[in-house]
């Protein structure tokens, strides 16, 4: 019964079903796993061409040749029809698409007369890997997105979000690709990295010597009635009452990532995420306009939008509790500076937001003490000139958030820079987020305002 419910019966890999909860475990357990949708390109023509017996053993050859194309953690399923899905736990993207190209190769240059076909058989393939507020829906999602893209631009190629800004194929200022226009996916991946290392084999997931599927569908069931030998076998058993702990509300938003995304598919995770949870906002960051104006078309005075933080809110914004002021120097550092703003006020704090917050500027408002009064909490968003994070830090008690974002000199190493300059800082009370990360830091800032305001 478990391989009836967890096994494909055509390729004998795991099933939809299993790789559903296997990927819900690997990120209900903190991992950073990468998804892989494979698609078998115009498997309609195979069928036309060598009939449905024939296609069947197409499909088989494939799954062996995905399946000896990656690591023996690596876990390969059949999700429906000609399409396969790979789980990489805790592997990158960039990682993930040098073993997919390699697998891409092998399974065109595959001897595909021996079944009966005069062209070869390829592979299109979407890769993701999961990013601060994923689930497996949302990762499916983004990994098929780009899965579309390899179809659209002509098949037989590998196609990858980055694993840190979740945008097409990495190049470029990290800025630009977290808030400028989605790249074209349409070239073909470099060529593989020889220094990179796939182990050739992954045994059966039905080996019961090995974990994974395995003890799915062979770890043995104590029969019904048996338990431990001290419990009784009939009459109800004395059971403590629970000490349950009151939890506060949630009040955070569900967070949808639009980048790499269709209009169509951030509207879908929109739905669905104001059905499982309608008393809290869904969320959605690093949107195009034409996504914010759909969303405003469909959802209207539900939405709470901000065309600056490139960012909506769809549904009921918590009333304000405590005070969170965001700072920056201007110009480039804006949008990640909306952005913060923009999630902490959705998060359920007060936001008051000072820009071009630099020079004299900054003297004047540090002079007369209005700049740090009455805020639960800072966030200085900074690139170029980001000593102000230490300055003010040095100068209040409240907490400060630094955030480093990617602009500024060309030797600032796309953030780097000012990340290391604001981790060298010796001021207390400094917390400091990852480059461009609006969404954490103002979630963070949000945290401290609630709790201070009580």
């Amino acid at each position: 019964m478990r391989r009836q419910a967890y096994e494909d019966p055509l390729t004998h890999l795991p099933n939809r079903r299993y790789a559903e909860a296997r990927l819900e475990g690997l990120l209900s357990a903190g991992s950073a796993p990468a998804l892989a949708v494979v698609d078998v390109d115009r498997f309609k023509s195979i069928n036309d061409a060598i009939g449905h017996p024939g296609g069947d053993a197409v499909l088989r050859a494939v799954a062996e040749l995905l399946i000896a194309g990656v690591r023996d953690t690596d876990e390969v399923c059949r999700w429906a029809g000609d399409e396969f899905v790979i789980l990489l736990p805790d592997t990158t993207a960039e990682q993930a698409e040098r073993a997919l190209e390699r697998t891409r190769r092998k399974v065109a240059a595959y001897d595909w007369e021996e079944l009966g076909l005069d062209v070869p058989v390829t592979i299109s393939v979407g890769i993701a890997s999961a990013a601060r507020g994923d689930d497996r829906r949302t990762l499916f999602a983004a990994a098929d997105g780009v899965l579309y893209d390899a179809k659209r631009s002509g098949r037989d190629r590998v196609v990858r979000l980055s694993g840190v800004t979740q945008t097409r194929a990495a190049g470029g200022a990290p800025l630009d690709a977290l808030f400028g226009p989605p790249r074209s996916a349409g070239t073909s991946p470099d060529e593989t990295d020889p220094a990179v290392s796939v182990e050739p084999v992954q045994p059966s997931p039905l080996d019961a010597e090995t974990a994974g599927f395995a003890p799915l569908v062979s770890a043995p069931h104590p029969p019904l009635g048996t338990g431990s030998p001290s419990e009784p076998l009939l009459g109800p058993v004395p059971v403590e009452p629970a000490v349950v702990q009151p939890v506060a509300p949630a009040v955070e938003p569900d967070v949808i990532w639009a980048t790499g995304r269709t209009t169509e598919q951030v509207l879908a995770l929109v739905r669905e995420a104001r059905r499982e949870h309608p008393d809290r906002p869904a969320l959605v960051l690093r949107a195009p306009a034409e996504t914010l104006v759909a969303l405003a078309g469909e959802h209207d005075a539900y939405t709470t939008m901000d065309a600056a933080a490139m960012a909506a809110a769809v549904g009921p914004v918590p009333e304000p509790v405590g005070r969170v002021r965001v700072l920056s120097a201007g110009g480039a550092d804006t949008p990640v500076a909306a952005e913060v703003a923009f999630v902490a006020r959705v998060t359920g704090s007060d936001v008051v937001r000072v820009d071009d917050l630099s020079g004299s500027r900054l003297r004047a408002a540090l002079a007369d003490g209005s700049l740090l009064a009455d805020a639960d909490c800072l966030v200085v968003v900074a690139g170029l000139d980001a000593s102000i994070a230490t300055l003010i830090g040095s100068l209040t008690d409240v907490p400060v958030v630094a955030v480093p974002t990617s602009t500024g000199q060309p030797g600032a190493f796309g953030g780097l820079g000012a990340l290391m300059t604001m981790l060298s800082s010796a001021a207390p009370g400094v917390t400091v987020s990852n480059i461009d990360n609006g969404y954490s830091a103002g979630v963070f800032a949000a945290r401290v305002a609630r709790r201070t305001a009580r």
